[in-house]
């Protein structure tokens, strides 16, 4: 009888013991509020999971760093310790959609055996986790395990990557897709790229990001084969490199690892924004957060604003008594138009130096540029040079000393196309040394940012977006402007500020719009293409149409530049993703309101209850009755609010409004 009780009592003791083993395996980190909960477990793999109550956000997904060496940094581990801390700050971000905010959230640091570790942060809305190594001599890294696995076959909103002989060369220009998340197989290999929203039964959104990618390649994302998910992929390191005509760099060779780093680093941060309500989303701020801080002390002259752009309308100056051309008449009208309007900046772009030399110190003999940047000096107007970003590189230190001399305020560098650790350590190399000589960088061709502009902000702008450009050459059987520039607050925007170049002054219907490369439309409604300025984070604004254009029409020209470029708040007023958003933004004592709408006409009631007490002059640029016929169409007016009214608006088809609300 004792012996049957002692080996009951042993067994149970046992039992007790792999139990209490099995519960310790399992490291949580929740969010100050207490609704998201990322799991970390850790047995003969690592694997973490995110929930929001009883709704799993991420199902089991894997986490591991494989070392060219064989090594696996996640297999098998054994954790030494554990750590919880919780953080409260205030952020600035003086460029941003918001000049600061209050970031909190709870963190999880776990340290393994074998010199590495995983960091966890949980904050209200969404999680994000990184891997540290501390190991004393520089590591290749092979793969990155990433993934983002799920219960159900959820909805996706997707962008798919360029589908190139090297599918890691992309614009990162692409539209949206949506369907569920088995169909990416189909893609015949086409990669993604972050952002990717995924969409839950309950109406949560969450959206798939990282930050603070420096020295290490940009992620790629792939369907997992096994499970029913996606995973990371990065594109492996370039050994060679052969020179384009243009001075383009592509990848001729590379390596069998994905990054060449140190051994004590911390590495990206997988993040997995959230929300419960889908107007929440286009406010995520992760993204920001979680990025390196700023590495300039003095930021005082950088200067966002409004710009000229000739490229787009290519130069479509009429009604003058000078050939139009690269010429220095023609760009002292820019800034003569510019300073009428009170701009900040006029972009010269492709053909003030030969693309093809290669050599950005050899600028075009027709262009003047020291007398041109002097002369805009004296209108209180600054130049901004486009280049090739690879031959810029090429010549930093050179270019950036002699024109931040001239006069030159920055540069638009172009032609990227790619995300792999070279690429991604030459824009932080390029950024470090632009803001040595105070000079702003908008960069294009790009990948999509990824925490860069907080900690170098001078890199003002970033493209990696479907914008107005794209419609000087696809036609409306490709391109779905209304759908697009909707899906922009939701998904691009949420990694950072774009270059979407708005203001079109042809506007057209879907039905009449044709693609025209020297003579531009827009697709939607004229008050649609007002409200991208408030709708979009561009801290550089272009204004992509003709000086003519303008001035013919510059009502509309006066409305737009009366719009910020920066402002102090941000929020999402009314939603119903894929229709129509309506957006507020407020700068000072004044608040702005954009909305955009799909192909379908609705009206809508937008109730003030965001404007504090008092009286307001509303300023309202919106669809003019026969935008049904003429896109062109608006009307602008002027009414007495309070926060008690409600503003009664039609948004015809791809149509818009903007309103600027000032108090009395």
């Amino acid at each position: 009888m004792k012996k049957r009780t002692l080996s009951l009592l042993l067994l149970l003791t046992s039992l007790f013991a792999l139990s209490a083993q099995s519960a310790n395996n399992d490291y949580k980190v929740t969010s100050p509020d207490g609704k998201l909960t990322m799991t970390i477990s850790v047995g003969d793999n690592v694997t973490y999971t995110v929930t929001d109550g009883e709704q799993t956000l991420i199902a089991p997904s894997a986490i591991a760093l494989v070392l060219e060496d064989g090594t696996t940094l996640g297999e098998k581990p054994r954790v030494s310790s554990s750590r919880k801390d919780s953080k409260s700050e205030t952020i600035t971000a003086p460029f941003y959609r918001q000049s600061k905010f209050e970031s909190s959230y709870n963190s999880l640091t776990l340290k393994m055996r074998g010199n590495w570790g995983i960091e966890a942060r949980a904050f209200n809305d969404g999680v994000a986790y990184r891997l540290f190594t501390t190991l004393k001599k520089n590591i290749n890294i092979k793969n990155e395990v990433v993934e983002f696995n799920f219960d159900k076959d959820y909805n996706l909103t997707i962008p798919f990557n360029d589908l190139f002989s090297d599918k890691y060369i992309g614009s990162f220009e692409k539209q949206y897709d949506y369907e569920p998340v088995s169909n990416f197989k189909t893609h015949g290999g086409r990669l993604s790229y972050t952002p990717i929203m995924v969409h839950y039964d309950n109406g949560a959104k969450v959206v798939l990001l990282e930050s603070d990618v420096e020295n290490y390649p940009g992620m790629f994302i792939n369907c997992n084969n096994d499970k029913l998910g996606l995973v990371g992929e990065f594109p492996p390191y370039p050994l060679k490199h052969k020179d384009t005509s243009n001075g383009v760099l592509r990848v001729s060779e590379r390596a069998p690892y994905v990054a060449s780093v140190k051994g004590n680093r911390t590495y990206p941060w997988r993040i997995i924004a959230y929300g419960a309500d889908e107007k929440q989303i286009p406010v995520n701020n992760m993204v920001y957060a979680l990025a390196s801080p700023c590495r300039i002390e003095d930021t005082s002259w950088i200067k966002p604003g409004h710009s000229t752009w000739d490229w787009w309308n290519h130069c479509s100056i009429y009604n003058v008594d000078f050939k139009v051309g690269f010429n220095n008449d023609t760009y002292k009208y820019y800034i003569d138009f510019a300073a009428k309007y009170n701009f900040d900046y006029v972009l010269i772009d492709d053909g003030w130096y030969s693309y093809h030399n290669r050599n950005v110190m050899d600028a075009n003999p027709a262009l003047d540029i020291p007398m041109l940047c002097e002369y805009a000096k004296s209108k209180n107007i600054k130049l901004l040079l486009w280049m090739v970003g690879d031959a810029f590189d090429k010549q930093a230190e050179e270019v950036c000393a002699h024109y931040s001399k001239v006069g030159v305020a920055g540069f638009k560098l172009d032609f990227f196309e790619r995300q792999d650790q070279n690429l991604i350590e030459r824009t932080y190399s390029m950024a470090a040394t632009a803001a040595k000589y105070n000079m702003l960088l908008n960069l294009h061709g790009v990948y999509v940012p990824k925490g860069l502009n907080r900690t170098y902000p001078n890199v003002i702008n970033f493209e990696a977006v479907f914008g107005l450009e794209q419609l000087k050459w696809s036609d409306r059987k490709v391109a779905d402007m209304a759908h697009n520039d909707l899906m922009i607050p939701f998904m691009r925007q949420t990694a950072g500020p774009h270059d979407y170049t708005p203001g079109a002054m042809l506007n057209r219907t879907r039905e009449m719009f044709r693609s025209i490369d020297h003579r531009p439309m827009s697709q939607g409604t004229r008050a649609h293409q007002v409200a991208t300025y408030i709708m979009f984070d561009m801290p550089i604004a272009m204004l992509c149409d003709s000086p003519t254009n303008y001035t013919r029409e510059s009502e509309t020209t006066y409305f737009i530049n009366s719009i910020p470029t920066i402002f102090d708040s941000t929020f999402v007023h009314m939603s119903e993703f894929g229709k129509y958003l309506v957006t507020g933004r407020r700068k000072g004592d004044k608040y702005y309101l954009g909305g955009f709408n799909d192909w379908t006409p609705r009206n809508i009631s937008v109730d003030l209850t965001f404007l504090p007490e008092g009286t307001y002059t509303a300023k309202i640029y919106k669809d003019g009755m026969n935008v049904d016929r003429v896109a062109e169409d608006y009307k602008l007016m002027e009414q007495t609010v309070t926060s008690a009214d409600k503003l009664n608006i039609h948004m015809g088809s791809g149509g818009g409004f903007a309103i600027i609300f000032t108090k009395k």
